[in-house]
């Protein structure tokens, strides 16, 4: 099978050279400081805002899209099951069952409620808009018997005995603490506020 990844010029270097060395950008930048000095205000002018553009490259939206789609490529084998989910590809390009997983962090729902998350587009259906922790239904699946952190800083553990109809099945101990372990990653992520661990598209938070 032959995967094909489209892109511009600027996407092709990203994803097969990566970033410049640092002494190789330090040398350009000495040089251009060099350069700079030579010029009257109106060519350090137009230097200083060419400066500007070249900054902004590393965040251009070419580069964003080939960084999603080379993590597409990089977890298209994953687990279709649950499964820890701990880097950003993972996270972007995770199955089914852990886009509801991830939707029930507290966290990132929240965020989601209030359009700072992509919450997957139309990978992910919320079937109970404006549900968040204990209100929400997969929430309570994937906590249900486990120990969880009170917000006084105690634990406590609730086991949800849901008659939805949904027929869905039990999930294992072993599957829940690997969504609480994601969930904490998760909030990691939220605090730093990079790239968009929702978004298969790799936009910034």
């Amino acid at each position: 099978m032959a995967t094909f990844v489209t892109g511009g010029i600027a996407g092709y270097r990203a994803k097969n050279y990566g970033r410049a060395d640092k002494s190789a950008i330090d040398y350009i930048n000495r040089s251009r400081d060099n350069f700079s000095r030579g010029l009257t205000d109106y060519g350090r002018q137009l230097n200083e805002r060419s400066e500007r553009l070249y900054q902004r490259y590393d965040d251009s939206k070419v580069v964003r899209l080939i960084r999603a789609a080379s993590r597409k490529v990089d977890n298209w084998h994953r687990s279709t099951g649950i499964s820890l989910l701990s880097q950003i590809g993972h996270f972007q390009h995770a199955n089914e069952i852990m886009r509801r997983a991830v939707m029930a962090n507290p966290t990132v729902r929240s965020s989601y409620h209030r359009q700072e998350c992509v919450g997957y587009g139309d990978s992910y259906y919320d079937r109970e808009p404006g549900r968040i922790g204990n209100d929400h239904s997969d929430y309570r699946r994937f906590t249900s018997g486990m120990m969880m952190e009170r917000s006084d800083g105690s634990t406590s553990s609730i086991t949800w005995y849901d008659d939805s109809g949904d027929n869905e099945r039990d999930v294992l101990f072993e599957e829940k603490s690997d969504i609480l372990l994601t969930w904490s990653i998760l909030d990691q992520m939220f605090v730093k506020g990079a790239d968009d661990p929702t978004d298969p598209f790799n936009s910034s938070l």
